[in-house]
């Protein structure tokens, strides 16, 4: 299978929601040296994540999926921070 990140624009075969790059500066950071292994090694950990992700909340995520056909609960219309703002953006994922 493809590492295929979301851009925003609803992909019906995206698998992931960031690239290795944006997971080995976020793991960098904090300093976490066990963040090792190839990138096919991480693009598997990051497909596994982002299944979680959606497995676990997707039912809690507010607003409506952009497109019917995407693959991902990510991006989002009318989705809504707890603090009423309006996550706008199409291509925001939070937390990304």
């Amino acid at each position: 299978m493809a590492f295929v990140v979301e851009t925003g624009n609803g992909d019906p075969t995206a698998n992931a929601y960031a690239d290795v790059a944006y997971v080995d500066t976020y793991h960098s950071d904090r300093g976490h040296v066990l963040w090792t292994g190839s990138n096919s090694v991480k693009q598997a950990c990051i497909i596994r994540a982002t299944d979680y992700i959606d497995k676990r909340f997707g039912k809690k995520f507010r607003g409506t999926r952009l497109q019917k056909s995407q693959s991902l609960e990510w991006p989002r219309l009318g989705a809504f921070d707890d603090d009423g703002f309006l996550l706008n953006d199409l291509d925001l994922i939070p937390g990304s």
